[in-house]
C-alpha cells in the first residue's frame, strides 16, 4: 500500500467513526423523544448493535 492510498484510507476510516459518533447521538436523542431506552429504540427498530475491536 502507498503512502498516498494509507492516507485515503485514514480518511475513510476517520469520517465512518464520524458517522458512527453521530449515528449514537442521534439514537439517543430519538430515544429521549419516545421516552425509551437507546436498547429498546434499537430494538424496536430492528437495528443490530456494532461491536468494536
Amino acid at each position: 500500500m502507498t503512502e498516498s492510498e494509507y492516507q485515503e484510507l485514514m480518511t475513510i476510516i476517520d469520517e465512518s467513526e464520524a458517522l458512527n459518533v453521530n449515528r449514537v447521538i442521534n439514537i439517543g436523542k430519538l430515544a429521549q423523544l419516545r421516552g425509551i431506552t437507546p436498547i429498546q429504540l434499537m430494538e424496536d427498530l430492528e437495528i443490530k448493535p456494532q461491536r468494536y475491536e
